[in-house]
């Protein structure tokens, strides 16, 4: 009986029922936003949060794996019907590979043409600032997984977590540092500080669809801020003491296995 749903399959329905609790997630919010938001601003709020949803999905996902392993702890489930890493990691392997595929041949050469100076100035100067400081952040807080985490958040910077995930996967195929869960516990601690960033993206396109321009003002003054608070918890030295103590203490044990 304990064989008779493969170990893929019962991967792929984790995965699915995943993808079905955020899409009922995403209706859910879309339908309060638009009970309680003005219509123009619901809209352009929606059009972020939708665009957002593999972060939903990828927070989602880790509180689903700790919810199935603490069932498998308990004994609830047994080990083969529960999560499986390496199957897991093929399929997201695979997954990656779709991505990077379709995202090359959604490349439009005709409409990239007229703007190529353009992108290429803007782009260049956002690579060098952002190798910049991610170099600088990354070779303090890991030092000794310093390739891993940079070819990850170089990614994630300059694309998405899956982008992020395709890089990792070129210095790190089997995932054995903590680079991986890193982005992923991340992305989803950033997907909830940046709800409200995405919350005011909206406000300038509404005020520019309603011509009133006190919405620029409004977003102006709300980012500033959002972004004292950001920085207080950022530069706080015992934040950054935290931090360093957890992920330095995650290296040092993975240190210790690789070499066993």
């Amino acid at each position: 009986m304990a064989r008779s749903i493969d170990k893929a399959t019962t991967q792929l329905m984790l995965i699915g029922g995943i993808y079905i609790v955020l899409l009922l997630g995403l209706e859910g919010l879309t339908w309060l936003l638009n009970t309680l938001v003005p219509g123009k601003l619901s809209a352009n709020m929606l059009k972020l949060f939708w665009g957002f949803h593999f972060g939903f999905g990828a927070l989602i996902g880790t509180l689903v794996g700790k919810f199935v392993r603490k069932m498998e702890d308990k004994g609830w489930v047994k080990g083969n019907k529960g999560t499986n890493n390496y199957l897991l990691q093929h399929i997201g392997g695979t997954a990656i590979d779709f991505m990077i595929a379709a995202s090359i041949a959604a490349i439009n050469v005709r409409v990239l043409g007229p703007y190529i100076v353009p992108i290429l100035i803007v782009t260049t100067i956002g690579g060098v600032v952002t190798i910049g400081y991610i170099w600088f952040f990354v070779k303090r807080v890991w030092p000794k997984t310093f390739v891993e985490h940079f070819v990850t958040l170089f990614g994630t910077h300059t694309g998405t977590l899956a982008t992020g995930m395709a890089l990792l996967r070129g210095v790190d195929p089997q995932f054995r540092t903590s680079a991986a869960s890193d982005a992923i516990y991340g992305s989803g601690i950033g997907l909830l500080m940046g709800v409200p960033l995405i919350a005011m993206a909206s406000l300038p396109a509404t005020g520019y669809e309603l011509g009133n321009p006190n919405y620029y003002w409004i977003t102006l003054l709300l980012i500033i801020g959002y972004l004292a608070v950001i920085l207080f918890i950022w530069f706080n030295p015992w934040t950054f003491k935290f931090l360093t103590r957890h992920t330095r203490g995650s290296e040092e044990k993975e240190a210790t296995a690789s070499q066993k």
